[in-house]
């Protein structure tokens, strides 16, 4: 009989009917850039630095979540974000945008990344009134519960006997990795979204029961079908059974985000302590003994495998003795999903042939598909003990938890697809990209930068140019003053031609954007003389006081000058009142 794990939650934390407690934290995504080889060593190193660390906890639970990109609720907070006199153009662009992304985008995803760890119970020292207060209010809760009176709430006693221990975790996480605690609402989302894979996220309320609403029906081998009222959807979940003896650029929590459907992973890792751990090398070990002894009865020679093998082995022993290293008993199961049974067999199926082009087994199991399920949630036991890996902290390191595909901003205008691999399409690459060209500068939490500065570059003919301009024309929409240096002289030939009758009729707007710029064009014809002067296109005094700063500026005069500083005021002020300027 499974039950339930959750009994009920508070802020962070998710409370279990058999009093212990998982705290849950939300891990802020690292992106590399190409040829960034360091940054992912780092990232791989304080990956496995962290899997030391959290060994004294007992059990973590890894969770990569797909959450669908949401297009109406993005293109509303950028056309809020537009300004000044082509405000109302930028909207109606961004309102197109909208309509044609509703469609190509209809399954796509970010990935978004969880940990859980399951938290020390501190006893608190507590007076007899207290001690029988507390008494009281347990027999409450379990009163309320077996009579399905209310859900429980987490009295203040119960929270703080683990308030120490999530603080250490968090801080903890935060050496290696960057983390917030999860608000309720996402710790919500993610008991939630068990019940509706594949479906539209559908909103639930704060209690435990309305998030677990739906049938789940086990009776196709190898799948579940999800049940609620108006929707329903299938799933699959895809254990790890086997991976391979080295670890080394698999990207095994990574490089599965490139396909053109959602993927979900959950990990579950145990501790169990030095002595347990060397108790495992020895069981290896003594398989090793009874292999050699197959092979000497066979008259077989060693495998190179298995003497690799056996040499990992004697130093993972010597790891284990004399530095405590630990062993990490690891559940990993892949979750793919969709609105039909016949979906979900294929992209199960593309799924196993991309792992297993990795050298890693995964598999469907006929029936333990529930069991999986249950396991999923968050703060469940492992039911499931057939699918056992056990990892070092090395090879848990090259799983890239936590890195993503995504680049760009989360507000922002449509910029394109990320292609991060060959043989990727545009039409299948899941990857969007959104770009504010002034995030940067408008002190958000989380932002790196405070002046932003953009470098574009790549190979002649790979489209630099038409980015620029896709950037430029839209960075006026929100109320930016652009110059741009045209050496290729092409900026203003290219708009126009873009103007023909049809386009002038069918978008009337973009006519009147493109014929509101100034084009000013530099060259040693005599038409093109005096457009740098300041008397040709300012007026008044602003157009005197630019020219006599110029100047001044050109001949490099010392304060000491002043006889040279009136000759060019008076200069400058009897060019300002002829009639006709010069060039």
């Amino acid at each position: 009989m499974l039950q339930f794990p959750i009994q009920s939650y508070k802020r962070n934390v998710v409370y279990t009917p058999d009093g212990e407690a998982f705290s849950y934290y939300k891990v802020l995504e690292n992106t590399v850039g190409i040829n960034e080889q360091e940054a992912e060593n780092t990232l791989v190193h304080n990956l496995q630095r962290l899997a030391w660390q959290l060994a004294p906890f007992g059990e973590i639970d890894y969770k990569i979540v797909p959450v669908p990109v949401d297009i109406d609720k993005r293109m509303d907070r950028l056309q809020k974000q537009y300004e000044g006199k082509y405000a109302e153009i930028g909207k109606y662009y961004a309102e197109r945008a909208k309509e044609i992304l509703r469609e190509e985008a209809k399954n796509v995803v970010e990935y978004k990344f969880f940990v859980g760890v399951k938290l020390k119970r501190q006893e608190l020292d507590e007076n007899i009134l207290g001690t029988f207060v507390s008494s009281v209010k347990s027999m409450n809760r379990y009163i309320q519960k077996i009579s399905g009176f209310k859900e429980p709430e987490v009295d203040d006693l119960t929270a703080r006997m683990f308030e120490e221990s999530e603080d250490d975790a968090f801080k903890v996480l935060n050496q290696y990795l960057t983390v917030q605690r999860v608000k309720e609402s996402e710790l919500r989302y993610m008991i939630r979204h068990q019940f509706v894979r594949g479906q539209e996220q559908i909103e639930a309320g704060g209690s435990v029961y309305s998030l677990t609403e739906g049938i789940l029906d086990p009776g196709k081998a190898g799948y579940i079908h999800i049940k609620q009222l108006d929707h329903e959807s299938w799933c699959a979940f895809l254990p790890v059974s086997d991976f391979p003896v080295d670890l080394t650029y698999k990207e095994w929590a990574y490089f599965f985000q490139s396909y053109h459907f959602p993927v979900e992973v959950n990990m579950r890792t145990i501790y169990k302590g030095k002595k347990e751990d060397e108790n495992k090398t020895n069981m290896i070990k003594k398989r090793f003994r009874d292999q050699d002894a197959q092979l000497i009865e066979a008259n077989e020679d060693d495998d190179s495998l298995i003497n690799l093998g056996r040499v990992l082995l004697h130093e993972l022993e010597n790891d284990i003795r004399n530095q405590g290293k630990p062993l990490l008993r690891t559940h990993i199961n892949f979750v793919v999903y969709g609105k039909t049974k016949e979906e979900v067999r294929k992209r199960a199926k593309m799924l196993k042939l991309g792992f297993k082009d990795q050298q890693i087994e995964l598999v469907q199991p006929l029936a333990d598909q529930l069991l999986l399920f249950h396991q999923s949630l968050p703060a469940a036991k492992i039911v499931a003990e057939d699918w056992e890996q056990v990892l070092t902290p090395e090879s848990f390191g090259e799983s890239l938890f936590s890195l993503t595909r995504k680049i760009g901003n989360t507000v922002g205008f449509y910029l394109g697809k990320n292609i991060s691999h060959e043989g990727e399409s545009i039409g299948n690459s899941q990857s969007l990209v959104f770009y504010h060209p002034f995030l940067a500068q408008l002190g958000l939490e989380g932002s790196h930068y405070s002046s932003p500065h953009v470098t574009i570059s790549g190979p002649t003919g790979m489209g630099k140019s038409y980015l620029l301009k896709d950037i430029l024309l839209n960075a006026i929409f929100f109320g930016a003053q652009i110059l741009a240096t045209d050496p290729k002289n092409e900026l203003e030939k290219k708009f126009k031609q873009a103007l023909t009758p049809e386009l002038e009729r069918s978008i009337p707007f973009f006519k009147e954007l493109i014929e509101s710029f100034n084009y000013i064009t530099f060259s040693p014809h005599k038409k093109d003389a005096g457009k740098l002067d300041p008397l040709t296109f300012l007026d008044g005094e602003e157009a005197y006081d630019t020219a006599v700063a110029v100047l001044e500026y050109l001949s490099e005069l010392q304060p000491s000058e002043r006889n040279i500083k009136t000759e060019i005021y008076q200069a400058v002020r009897e060019v300002v009142q002829q009639e006709e300027k010069p060039g």
